[in-house]
């Protein structure tokens, strides 16, 4: 790993290299058109400080808003205002990296698409909240211990109050990560912490039903057949569950299969995001926020696919639901 860029995969040993060589020139002949932006936006910016402060004094002073909050369109306006400006060249930068970076890992990036069908489709299993809109800014998608996966940053809201008052609230932000199952798998389960009277219909009426306990707290598993629920009370599975919570303790356990999918939703902020450009184009500091989150999504990886202790034969084995067959390549 080169001394600029920090990371303890060694999936990043010799990324130093792969910058100098792949990354940097382009970042390099970007760094005018930066400047130039930047500048605009503050031209901008400082334009539009009157609109902000007559916003602050309109809907603060004259409309008496009592909690405060109107003061902040001061600064909140022409903040936008070079946002506007930047939004286009921040997100070239943005996917120029993702995608760099994902190419050097063996993966793919994409991004920024409408997919209301699979985020339903998680609601109905309950293992995300119900909602009416939905969009999946980024995708990576590849191989990680032998195995295909895909991941998929996922922001679920619902439309509350009209007219005037009508605004979009977010009642979900995180990413999905999906797991092709072994091959010849079929049916569908959820693991909630609850029961929910939707999933009689999602699953099947001669389902088979389980409890998993994680110290001291019940997860239900509802599953359609045998096969399934087997594949989910495997120990190794639940493992990887329990491990994955506690890495992230403010997750609720949940997951669902269908499709010949596992699918295991992550509540989490917003990541693969670079800053609005004002340090220069070539900063390693917005490479290594990247390099991070990257390195953060391998140790998910690992979590999830990893080889674990097996009871029944004293060996590491894989857990059930990919056991070592061989799948099609997963694609998003």
């Amino acid at each position: 790993m080169d001394y600029r860029f920090k990371s303890n995969r060694k999936e990043f040993k010799n990324f130093g290299q792969y910058f100098d060589k792949s990354i940097a020139p382009h970042l390099h002949s970007l760094e005018g058109e930066r400047k130039t932006r930047m500048i605009l936006g503050m031209i901008f910016a400082i334009t539009l400080i009157p609109v902000g402060l007559y916003a602050a004094w309109y809907f603060g002073y004259a409309h008496q808003d009592s909690d405060g909050r109107a003061i902040h369109l001061a600064y909140l306006i022409p903040m936008a205002g070079y946002m506007i400006v930047m939004y286009k060249f921040r997100n070239h930068i943005k996917f120029f990296l993702a995608q760099k970076i994902s190419k050097f890992l063996g993966w793919q990036h994409s991004s920024k698409i409408h997919d209301k069908d699979f985020t339903l489709a998680l609601s109905r299993f309950g293992v995300v909240p119900k909602h009416t809109e939905s969009l999946i800014d980024d995708i990576l998608s590849g191989h990680h211990e032998g195995w295909p996966f895909v991941l998929r940053e996922v922001d679920l809201g619902v439309i509350k109050g009209s007219g005037k008052n009508r605004r979009r609230v977010s009642v979900f932000r995180g990413f999905v990560l999906s797991f092709d199952m072994k091959y010849g798998t079929s049916g569908t389960a959820a693991i909630t912490r609850h029961f929910y009277d939707e999933l009689d219909r999602q699953i099947s009426e001669n389902q088979h039903e389980g409890i998993i306990d994680h110290k001291g707290t019940e997860i239900y598993v509802r599953a359609s057949n045998k096969d399934i629920i087997d594949t989910v009370m495997c120990a190794r599975f639940q493992q990887a569950l329990f491990e994955l919570s506690a890495e992230m303790p403010d997750m609720d356990i949940s997951c669902a299969m269908f499709g010949n999918q596992l699918h295991i939703p992550i509540a989490a902020e917003n990541m693969f995001e670079v800053d609005w450009m004002f340090q220069t184009v070539k900063s390693n500091d917005r490479v290594q926020k990247l390099v991070d989150d990257f390195s953060y999504v391998l140790s998910l990886l690992d979590i999830i696919l990893k080889r674990r202790h097996c009871i029944d034969t004293g060996r590491k084995k894989y857990p059930a639901y990919r056991d070592n067959s061989q799948p099609k390549r997963f694609e998003a």
